[in-house]
């Protein structure tokens, strides 16, 4: 299957995409309304609950723009993925630090919802704390095979490089 065309079933199975759906694949957070699904060899996050699949959109349209310098982001709306993922994890993990869940981002919705109840609106927030936790936020790092079959870290030592 090509990209294009996997583009367009994607788009054609999962009409309601979750907005959070790096983060979530990446194993970073969680939400009560995300339904899994696969598609090929990928797997898809979909928003079962309207409403919240809004505030999700105008809250991440918001961070982006708001974390478009420290990123130098000419273009928040249009992320390649590697900051994606940083914008969307780090941006939740900031929002949980924000209101003092020390377990992080485990329910998005309701981590949201929270953030609305305090500061009453998502313009409230206080953008410059998040925008910090998306500057640190670094992601984890992918688990290689390495010829041994044994599970390593990648890294871009010589000495993990090196053939025995």
């Amino acid at each position: 299957m090509d990209e294009l065309q996997y583009r367009d079933t994607y788009h054609h199975v999962n009409p309601q995409r979750c907005h959070f759906e790096k983060s979530i694949n990446a194993r970073a957070s969680n939400c009560c309304h995300m339904r899994r699904f696969n598609l090929a060899d990928r797997e898809g996050v979909r928003c079962t609950h309207e409403i919240a699949g809004k505030r999700c959109a105008e809250w991440l349209h918001r961070l982006r723009h708001a974390t478009r310098f420290a990123l130098a982001a000419d273009n928040p709306d249009a992320l390649p993925h590697r900051l994606e993922a940083k914008v969307q994890s780090g941006g939740l993990q900031g929002l949980a630090g924000l209101l003092k869940q020390d377990s992080g981002p485990q329910n998005i919705a309701a981590l949201l919802e929270a953030a609305i109840q305090r500061y009453d609106e998502v313009e409230q927030i206080p953008w410059d704390d998040v925008t910090e936790a998306v500057r640190n936020y670094e992601p984890r790092r992918r688990r290689t095979r390495s010829q041994s079959g044994t599970t390593s870290q990648r890294r871009g030592t010589a000495a993990s490089n090196s053939r025995v």
